[in-house]
């Protein structure tokens, strides 16, 4: 796993910040590698009056994901929202695909309903799919040279003797 070291945020919560009084927006990840897995830990994700935040519409741009999700304080997820049922809710969502499987974005919805103080995700790990490695014509015909060479040293040896 590789783990996305946080920044200092606008508060006691370091991370990349969404909210804090901002419009809702979607967002989205994009890595130059293929994923499989995809786990992010979101901390003060607020409710203030009866006002809430929620994470939603959770897409990859291949495979089919799974979610696991994980309340560490005060938040829940019906499948489809993260939601905090407690001011500072705190939780890990992980999304992973099927084997053979992977993607290189995620995007979703951070979405205010009324004036909550912002969510963080402090912390994001992920894992990269295997690379199938596919070797180079060159690296055929080196070791076809390399093959003649001893099938041709070996019958000298065989002659001489």
């Amino acid at each position: 796993m590789n783990p996305i070291v946080s920044l200092p945020g606008p508060s006691s919560f370091p991370g990349l910040w969404f909210g804090a009084n901002q419009s809702s927006a979607t967002y989205s990840f994009t890595f130059n590698k293929a994923l499989t897995f995809f786990e992010i830990y979101v901390t003060a994700q607020s409710t203030n009056r009866g006002f809430s935040e929620i994470f939603n519409g959770f897409t990859v741009n291949g495979g089919s994901p799974t979610f696991a999700f994980t309340n560490v304080s005060g938040t829940a997820w019906d499948g489809a929202n993260l939601t905090s049922m407690q001011p500072d809710g705190r939780s890990i969502l992980a999304i992973s695909v099927g084997t053979g499987q992977s993607f290189t974005s995620i995007s979703f919805d951070h979405v205010q309903t009324g004036p909550p103080n912002g969510s963080v995700i402090e912390q994001i790990r992920y894992e990269a799919a295997p690379t199938n490695v596919v070797p180079e014509p060159s690296t055929y015909v080196l070791m076809a040279i390399g093959l003649l060479a001893v099938g041709t040293l070996s019958r000298r040896t065989r002659r001489a003797v």
